[in-house]
């Protein structure tokens, strides 16, 4: 894919999409003109804000929707949003098939 000329997967562009509109909002809500007249502080300013209730991956990206959008970079503001992994852990009855099946794939494999 050529980023240099704007070209993106599609859902790399509506993830895009959607960070814009969400600052859109904002700066409609503060009163602050639209995408055309955003500057860097208020970009700055709705990315705080924003990390206070968004992890850190959508802040990512709505940082880098803002930053393309703009032409500039943008820091990377951290996200004080706690995130709750839920557990990705196998069960004891997974763990206990584990070496069962990996010797019954390797016989087969081997020919033993």
């Amino acid at each position: 894919m050529d980023r240099s000329i704007g070209l993106w997967p599609i859902g790399t562009a509506r993830g895009y999409e959607q960070a814009l509109k969400g600052f859109a909002d904002y700066l409609r809500q503060h009163r602050s003109g639209n995408l055309r007249s955003a500057s860097e502080e208020e970009a700055r300013q709705y990315l705080a804000e924003r990390s206070q209730v968004v992890g850190q991956k959508t802040l990512d990206l709505d940082r880098q929707a803002i930053q393309i959008h703009l032409g500039q970079k943008l820091l990377i503001v951290c996200s004080c949003k706690e995130s709750t992994l839920a557990t990705r852990s196998y069960t004891l009855a997974q763990v206990e098939r584990i070496p069962r099946k990996s010797s019954d794939f390797l016989k087969s494999s081997w020919g033993k």
